[in-house]
C-alpha cells in the first residue's frame, strides 16, 4: 500500500479547497463593486479588464501558498506531508459549517455590494413627466468681491440655455434668486418644495484672472441625492464660457433623458459675441435689468449700450435693452412713447441680427400690448419668444395679459398658470390675481393678490391690485388700507387712492374725493390716466372717467387695454365714446 495520502486528501488537510472557494468569492464580490463604482470615478475602461486579470493570477498563487503554508496557533508553518502512521487530524473536514458560512457570507457581500453600488450610481429613477428644474444661484469664489455679478450672470446663462430645451420646464431666475448661497439658505429638499422643482442645479464659480472654474451638481430635490457632479475650468474667454453653459445643459437632458431638437442644438451652440468686455457688461446688464427699479433699469440701459459700442452686432445686448425700455414706463417717469420708441428700435435691430432671439420678440410683444395697442401683433410676437424659449416665463406673462386684454380670459389664465408653474414665487402672482380679478373670480382673486402680497410686501403693485380686489367684493376699508399701503411705497400723490375708496363706502365723504381727483394735473406711473378714470367711476362720475380714458389713449397709458374687460367699467360698456375708444384699440366694449 502507498504509504502517501491520496492527493484529494492533502488537498483536504491542507484546507486548499477551502482557500479557494472563499478566494472566489472574494474576487466575485470586489469584481462586482468595481464594475459599478469605476464608471461612477470616471475610471478608464480597462480599470476593470485589470482588476479581472489581477484575480485570475492570484488564484494560482493562492492556491500554491495554501499548499505550501499553514495557519497555526504558532503562526504561518512549512505544511508536512502526512503519512499514515500519523494521528488522524482532529480538526473539521474542508467543507466544515463554518466554511459554507464564509462563502455565503463572501457571495452575498459580492451580490450585495453590486446591487447597492448600481442602484446608488443609477441615482433617482427619472420621471419623464417631471423635468422641472430650478439653477440656484450660484457661490461667488471669485477672489474680488465686485465679480459677484458673475456668478449672478452664470446662473442666468445657464438658466437660459436650459430654456432652449422644449422637454424641459425650467424655473426663472425671479423665483430662484431669493436662495442666496448662505448658511441661511433653504435645505435643497425646501427649495425643491417651494419651487415645485423635482430637479437642483447648484454649483459655484470663481474667477481669478483670466481663469475660470465651475463646480456644478445635479440633485434630486426630494431625496437631497446627486445625480452628478462635475468641474468645468480653463482660460476665461466668452467661447470657452458658452462652451461650459452649453455642456451642462446637454449633461441635465441627457441625465433626464430629454432629447435636444437639432434646432434647439443649434441655438445652445451659438456665439452670441465673441468679444469679453461685451459679454461681460451684458452680464452686469441683466443683474440689473432683474432688480426692477429706476435707477438699476437706467443703469442696465447703460451697460447694455456699452456692449453694444464695443460689439454692434451683439444681439443680445441689442435684446437686453429692448426689455429694459419695455419695463420702464412700470418703474419710472419715462414716457411711454420715449419708451416704445427706442424699445422698438432695439428690439427690430436684435432680430435683423438673430432671427431666434426670444427676449427681442417678447420685448416686442410687450410693447405692442402696452403702448402701440396692437393686441394681434402682440400676440404674434410673444408666441415667437415661446416658441424660441419653451420655459420663458416673462413670455408666458405677457401672452396671458394680451390674451385677457383681447377679451379671451380662460386662455390668458391658462397662459399666466404657465408662467406661474415656471416662475412660482415671482410677481406673476400679481399678475394671474388681477386676471381673476378681470374674470369675475373675486373671491379667489383676494386669495391670489394676498399671496402676492406676502411674497413681496415692497411691490406696490400688489397692494393697488389687492386694493382693487376688495373693493369690488365691497370691501372699502380693506380697500382704502391697501392701497394706504401702496401710497407708502410710491409716494404721497397716490394718497387721493385711499381718499377714494373710503369715500365709495361713505357718500358724505364723496365731495372732497371728487375735489382731490380734480386737482390731478397730469398722470403719472404712481396714479396712472387709466386709475384716475376707475376713481372717478367709482364715485358716480361718467363723464370724468371717460375724458380721462381720453387722455389715457392720447399719453399711451400702458394699463388701458385692460380697462375694457374689466368690471370697474362695465357701465360704460354700453357708451358710445367707450365703444369708439375700445376699436381703436382693437378691442369690443
Amino acid at each position: 500500500m502507498n504509504d502517501a495520502p491520496s492527493r484529494l486528501e492533502e488537498l483536504k488537510r491542507r484546507k486548499v479547497v477551502r482557500v479557494v472557494l472563499v478566494y472566489l468569492a472574494t474576487s466575485f464580490a470586489a469584481i462586482q463593486a468595481a464594475d459599478v463604482i469605476f464608471p461612477v470615478l470616471n475610471f478608464p475602461e480597462w480599470a476593470l479588464g485589470l482588476v479581472v486579470g489581477l484575480a485570475a493570477l492570484g488564484l494560482p498563487v493562492a492556491v500554491i501558498l495554501a499548499w505550501v503554508f499553514d495557519l497555526t496557533p504558532s503562526g504561518v508553518t512549512k505544511s508536512q506531508v502526512r503519512r499514515e502512521t500519523q494521528a488522524i487530524d482532529p480538526r473539521p473536514g474542508w467543507f466544515s459549517g463554518r466554511t459554507v458560512m464564509l462563502v455565503v457570507i463572501m457571495l452575498g457581500v459580492g451580490v450585495g455590494s453590486g446591487w447597492v453600488a448600481r442602484s446608488a450610481s443609477s441615482g433617482p429613477s427619472i420621471d419623464h413627466d417631471s423635468r422641472t428644474i430650478a439653477v440656484i444661484p450660484f457661490d461667488n469664489l471669485s477672489s474680488e468681491e465686485d465679480n459677484a455679478f458673475f456668478a449672478i450672470g452664470i446662473q442666468d446663462e445657464i438658466i437660459t440655455q436650459l430654456q432652449k430645451i422644449s422637454e424641459l420646464d425650467v424655473i426663472s431666475r425671479a423665483s430662484t434668486m431669493r436662495y442666496q448661497p448662505g448658511p441661511d439658505r433653504a435645505s435643497v429638499p425646501i427649495m425643491g418644495e417651494e419651487l415645485n422643482a423635482r430637479w437642483i442645479v447648484e454649483g459655484s464659480a470663481a474667477r481669478v484672472g483670466q481663469q475660470v472654474r465651475l463646480n456644478v451638481q445635479l440633485i434630486e430635490s426630494a431625496s437631497d441625492v446627486h445625480l452628478w457632479a462635475e468641474v468645468y475650468e480653463g482660460d476665461l474667454t466668452v467661447q470657452r464660457l458658452l462652451s461650459f453653459q452649453g455642456q451642462i445643459a446637454r449633461r441635465v437632458a441627457e441625465s433626464l433623458e430629454a432629447t435636444i431638437q437639432p434646432q434647439e442644438e443649434a441655438r445652445i451652440a451659438a456665439v452670441p459675441t465673441e468679444n469679453p468686455e461685451a459679454y461681460d457688461l451684458y452680464l452686469r446688464g441683466i443683474d440689473y435689468f432683474g432688480r426692477r427699479r429706476d435707477a438699476d433699469l437706467r443703469l442696465a440701459l447703460d451697460v447694455f449700450g456699452q456692449a453694444i459700442a464695443i460689439d454692434s452686432s451683439y444681439a443680445l445686448a441689442y435684446a437686453g435693452r429692448a426689455l429694459t425700455y419695455a419695463v420702464m414706463p412700470f418703474y419710472s417717469e419715462m414716457h411711454p412713447s420715449e419708451a416704445a420708441a427706442h424699445g422698438l428700435a432695439a428690439a427690430y435691430q436684435a432680430l435683423a441680427l438673430d432671427s431666434t432671439v426670444a427676449e427681442a420678440y417678447a420685448a416686442l410683444g410687450d410693447l405692442r400690448l402696452h403702448v402701440e395697442y396692437d393686441l394681434d401683433g402682440a400676440e404674434t410676437a410673444l408666441r415667437h419668444a415661446i416658441q424660441f424659449k419653451p420655459s420663458y416665463a416673462q413670455a408666458h406673462d405677457w401672452l396671458a395679459e394680451t390674451l385677457v386684454a383681447s377679451g379671451r380670459p380662460e386662455e390668458g389664465l391658462a397662459a399666466e398658470r404657465r408662467a406661474l408653474e415656471l416662475d412660482p414665487l415671482s410677481r406673476f402672482n400679481m399678475s394671474y390675481g388681477r386676471h381673476l380679478l378681470s374674470s369675475g373670480q373675486t373671491d379667489a382673486a383676494i386669495a391670489q393678490l394676498k399671496r402676492s402680497v406676502e411674497l413681496d410686501p415692497t411691490f406696490p403693485a400688489a397692494q393697488a391690485a389687492l386694493a382693487e380686489a376688495y373693493l369690488q367684493a365691497g370691501r372699502h376699508a380693506d380697500g382704502a388700507a391697501a392701497y394706504r399701503r401702496y401710497a407708502n411705497l410710491v409716494g404721497p400723490e397716490a394718497q387721493v387712492l385711499e381718499q377714494v375708496a373710503l369715500a365709495a363706502g361713505d357718500p358724505p365723504a364723496r365731495s372732497a374725493a371728487i375735489r382731490a381727483l380734480d386737482a390731478i394735473e397730469e398722470p403719472s406711473w404712481r396714479v396712472s390716466a387709466s386709475t384716475i378714470a376707475g376713481a372717478y367711476l367709482r364715485l358716480d362720475e361718467p363723464r370724468q372717467a371717460l375724458d380721462w380714458l381720453e387722455r389715457a389713449y392720447d399719453t399711451r397709458d400702458p394699463m388701458l387695454p385692460f380697462v375694457f374687460t374689466s368690471a370697474v367699467f362695465a357701465s360704460l360698456r354700453g357708451d358710445e365714446r367707450f365703444r369708439s375708444l375700445a376699436a381703436r384699440l382693437g378691442g369690443s366694449a
